[in-house]
């Protein structure tokens, strides 16, 4: 650009849009052109939304009426948008209810039913509005989109109040199915109370015992029964479980001998002392016979006749005095095996603790003998009066038994009867659904503005690259600015005319390409939204626009 010069600087620029038209105009058509088609086939849904209160209601399990948040709606507050985005409430609407609205879905496949079912869920909003207190009625707001108005308008009425209609219907079939099981049971309380009760009676006139009273320990002259069996039943008890205590003390400890004798060993290594040899009386006499010849060997001179002989005897006595020395074995302590006196006491010790576990183990099977001798004897006894106590236990249990089932009967019929007067004033429709041509979205002039500007940035932006991503100088005055000397003239490109061919036959074939594109690309759009001609799109391109379609809902 010129350097300083703002009006050249836009002159500049004018030139270079104007000999980068082409790569302006391009992008921004086919940006446009694209983007005006996406304007068309895009669903625009309408965006419903309704409104819905749920009151604050009592529990019909609190007779007190001391808690008001938790009834059958209120507990379930923080889990509306699981109930109203449910898969297969919204599946029940879609499919049976208003399976009229939903012809696509009618002749769709499994896949491509899920597939209809989750882009319904993702298009389903679910809000709590904030509130100042926990107390009060709370409002959800619920806001669907879908491409038919009247659908989405039905789909919300049938959705909106739907939950709490089924969590009503739910908790009341629940009430009433264990209204039938509470009236079983209490069926079953009166039979065995009945049972209980003629089983009493009849033992109690066996005894000669009043009915209305409650059994004792006293027969019928008022005496204790079989009090000494009791006593001596009870001294053999405490006896057999001290014989027990002492059973087990004695094995624990006789295990623990024989484990001790087994790691014994037999034999044991004693220390004694072995006296050594001496040769101290051969070594003195060898020495002292040694002093002598080496006196006898000083005297003479290595001349004389004796002086070898002599040296040979004196070399014998020193090797002689060394044999000695080495054969010398002093006094030392050797180990010599003796039996263990060790294991001898602990069989001694494990042969009398056998003996004495065989004297507890005869005691235990005779206080066994004696424990069943006096339990037959107790057991007969009180056979028939024990026969009376337990007769009573059971009437007893039964009386508790069928009282309990008649409080749980009233209460389940009262907690019914405060349900069905409640469950009409639970909820209330305050903004019903309403489907407007206002509440469209996304509006296709915006779009098709927004591709407009997108292609034309897309399109200036790819012509200023390609003019100054060039590492070259376009102009004389950028020349200019880092030469040292004046520029005199410039020489303009030489272009052939085979050259001005290939350039203008690239530049048809190009915009030929791109004609039949965009004309191709328009003329599909333009037959697909025309529903009369719709039927000369083959069938795939058909199929790919209502999946890309649905992909988009």
């Amino acid at each position: 650009m010129a350097d300083g010069n703002p009006s050249g600087q836009i002159q500049e620029f004018l030139h270079v849009l104007k000999r980068r038209r082409w790569q302006i105009v391009l992008p921004a058509l086919f940006v446009l052109t694209f983007g005006t088609c996406f304007a068309v086939i895009i669903p625009k849904k309408y965006v419903v939304d309704t409104r819905i209160m749920v009151k604050e209601s009592r529990n019909p399990f609190d007779q007190g009426l001391r808690n008001r948040n938790e009834s059958a709606t209120g507990r379930e507050m923080e889990n509306v948008e699981s109930h109203i985005i449910h898969f297969n409430r919204i599946e029940r609407i879609v499919g049976k209810e208003l399976i009229d609205q939903w012809k696509e879905y009618d002749r769709a496949d499994l896949k491509k039913r899920a597939e209809i079912l989750d882009a319904i869920m993702e298009n389903l909003k679910v809000e709590k509005v904030a509130k100042n207190k926990e107390i009060g009625s709370t409002y959800f707001d619920i806001t669907y989109k879908d491409v038919d108005g009247a659908r989405a308008q039905a789909f919300l009425t049938q959705l909106n109040t739907g939950w709490i209609d089924d969590i009503i219907d739910s908790d009341l079939k629940d009430l009433e199915a264990e209204l039938d099981v509470l009236q079983k049971g209490k069926e079953a309380a009166d039979r065995a109370f009945e049972a209980a009760n003629s089983k009493y009676i009849e033992q109690a006139r066996l005894l000669r015992v009043s009915p209305s009273l409650p059994p004792d320990a006293t027969d019928k002259s008022g005496s204790s029964f079989i009090n000494f069996d009791h006593d001596m039943l009870g001294s053999y008890l405490k006896a057999q479980q001290n014989n027990e205590t002492d059973t087990a003390l004695a094995k624990e400890r006789l295990a623990n001998l024989k484990k001790s004798f087994d790691n014994e060993p037999d034999m044991i290594k004693v220390p004694v002392l072995q006296e050594g040899t001496q040769f101290r009386a051969e070594i003195l006499a060898a020495e002292k016979s040694l002093d002598g010849l080496k006196a006898k060997l000083s005297e003479i001179t290595a001349l004389h006749s004796e002086y070898t002989k002599t040296k040979l005897l004196i070399e014998k006595l020193q090797q002689r005095i060394a044999d000695y020395e080495a054969k010398e074995i002093e006094v030392s302590e050797v180990l010599r095996s003796e039996r263990n006196p060790r294991k001898d006491e602990l069989r001694k010790e494990v042969d009398e603790l056998g003996r004495h576990l065989a004297e507890l183990e005869q005691e235990s099977s005779r206080l066994q003998e004696k424990i069943r001798e006096y339990q037959q004897k107790v057991d007969r006894g009180a056979e028939e009066h024990g026969l009376l106590s337990t007769l009573y236990a059971s009437k007893r249990s039964a009386e508790k038994d069928q009282n309990l089932a008649d409080e749980q009967l009233r209460q389940k019929e009262s907690a019914i009867l405060l349900f069905r007067e409640t469950t009409g004033r639970l909820y209330e429709v305050v903004k019903p659904p309403r489907a407007t041509d206002a509440s469209r979205e996304p509006s296709a002039m915006l779009l098709i503005a927004f591709a407009l500007f997108a292609g034309g940035a897309l399109g200036l932006g790819i012509a200023l690259v390609a003019e100054y991503g060039r590492n070259s100088y376009r102009t004389v005055s950028e020349l200019s600015t880092v030469m040292t000397v004046p520029v005199l003239g410039t020489i303009s490109g030489i272009v052939t005319r085979a050259q001005a061919r290939r350039t203008g036959l690239r530049r048809t074939v190009v915009g030929v390409s791109s004609a039949v594109i965009l004309l191709g690309v328009a003329w599909m759009t333009f037959t697909w939204y025309d529903e009369e001609r719709r039927d000369q799109l083959p069938v795939s391109v058909v199929q790919a626009i209502d999946d890309f379609r649905l992909l988009l809902m």
